[in-house]
């Protein structure tokens, strides 16, 4: 078995979070790709055992999108938490509405940003380490939210498209 290269980082601590900075400049940093799918593998990586999903559902979600999250959680063996933002989104939505229009993207923005609230919420409170679901091909396209999808201390697929 061919020896891993070790990654230089630097852990920080700001405002009640935790980040780790990755040294990029690092000759013994792997390819992002290769890294990536290191950092996620079931039996090298940090393993199905230490990964939690959380599954977010509002008044948009289909069956259909909690039925997939499910079966996914339970094909690679982690474990999965429902944690409905529908009352939250209802409040913050009632909250806005005296002041501003909360229709179409804003509405969109708020459910993308109350995800990301809870995701930092729970690594917060557990001491996980969150990872940003983003990538490229998003990025390009606007198909992301600041504060929202793309919460995390690091995005194990943010330099693909």
């Amino acid at each position: 078995m061919s020896e891993q290269p070790t990654v230089p980082f630097t852990k920080m601590h700001g405002a009640g979070n935790d980040f780790v900075v990755l040294d990029a400049t690092a000759q013994a940093l792997p390819p992002l790709e290769a890294f990536s799918q290191r950092l996620c593998d079931r039996h090298r990586g940090v393993g199905a055992d230490q990964v939690l999903g959380l599954a977010m559902p509002s008044r948009y979600s289909s069956d259909r999108s909690l039925d997939d999250a499910r079966s996914l959680a339970r094909n690679l063996g982690f474990e999965l938490r429902e944690l409905s933002i529908e009352g939250a989104h209802q409040q913050m939505a009632s909250t806005l509405q005296s002041s501003i229009d909360v229709q179409g993207l804003t509405d969109e923005n708020l459910q993308a940003r109350l995800r990301g609230l809870m995701v930092m919420a729970v690594a917060n409170s557990e001491g996980r380490f969150a990872l940003a679901t983003g990538n490229k091909s998003e990025l390009a396209v606007g198909y992301c939210t600041l504060y929202g999808d793309m919460c995390g201390a690091l995005a194990p697929i943010g330099d693909l498209f």
